[in-house]
């Protein structure tokens, strides 16, 4: 904050000198609204962001490289204030700039372009956010590597999003090809999402293999009372229920029971979700019994 206020201080000294210089002042006001941005404060942020812009529009020519910087923050900064329609408005005059002023396989064009098909499944466009998440792949695949785990996963949301669960598989199975080894958390992520396609279609015994991989992953790297261990305890014990295997799906309730307990109260209404599964497991099982 006390960074925010000094760089706006010096924007101040800087306006009332003689010596002016609207690209300094420009960098500065990007600058303060990046740092504003980082700390989650988006309204000020924009303020900052469209200061610039003013300053672009009165001292640049309209097609200056430096728009396309400030027209992708602001678009940014839209889409985090949940102001899609704006967001997408700017990303596309950001790709307007950068497809005239950079080469035509410049990395920042992919990014664009997965940047405008962000914002299309936000306004649920869904055949537009998939022919530029398309875009950003081919745009990237020619030259850059970084970037296609995030690219393909994004795809296989889209296709899951409407329920589009084969697609929406092997698109995600498709990203895993672009994951660092090192990426667990990116890992542990899909592999949740390709056990929770392989339940909606019916396939437990491929939906409790990778169930098992993310919960040996978040078992490894997540806090020992993280919650979202909790939740994968609770797919073990549906898949299990559904392979007739009730003496692991009451083992996989209950510790997903325990699991919740370690930050929530008794009464939580998750814990008693938990323990209604529990309780109608023990009941199956005596049946059966």
């Amino acid at each position: 904050m006390f960074l925010a206020e000094y760089q706006e201080k010096a924007m101040s000294l800087q306006v009332m000198s003689d010596e002016y210089d609207p690209e300094s002042a420009c960098n500065c006001l990007l600058s303060t609204g990046r740092l504003s941005y980082s700390q989650g404060e988006y309204k000020q942020a924009l303020d900052y962001f469209q200061q610039a812009l003013q300053i672009q529009k009165q001292y640049f020519l309209s097609n200056h490289p430096s728009f396309s910087i400030t027209f992708d923050l602001i678009g940014k900064t839209y889409y985090e204030l949940k102001s899609f329609q704006l967001a997408l408005e700017f990303h596309l005059k950001c790709l307007s700039i950068e497809e005239k002023s950079l080469a035509q396989d410049h990395p920042s064009i992919g990014q664009s372009y997965f940047h405008i098909s962000r914002d299309y499944l936000a306004l649920q466009q869904y055949d537009n956010a998939l022919n530029y998440a398309f875009k950003a792949i081919q745009q990237t695949s020619q030259f850059d590597f970084t970037n296609l785990y995030t690219f393909h996963r994004f795809i296989a949301e889209i296709y899951f999003e409407q329920e589009q669960f084969q697609q929406a598989l092997e698109y995600f199975e498709k990203s895993l090809e672009f994951v660092d080894d090192q990426d667990k958390s990116s890992m542990t992520v899909v592999y949740y999402r390709i056990g929770s396609i392989h339940q909606q279609l019916s396939n437990y015994s491929q939906a409790l293999i990778f169930f098992k991989k993310t919960l040996d992953l978040e078992l490894e790297t997540l806090d020992h009372d993280a919650q979202t261990i909790a939740t994968t305890y609770s797919r073990l014990a549906t898949v299990y229920f559904h392979l007739n295997q009730l003496t692991d799906a009451l083992e996989m309730g209950e510790k997903a029971l325990n699991q919740l307990l370690k930050t929530l109260s008794f009464h939580d209404p998750e814990v008693n979700d938990a323990r209604q599964v529990l309780d109608q497991l023990k009941i199956l099982q005596l049946l059966r019994e």
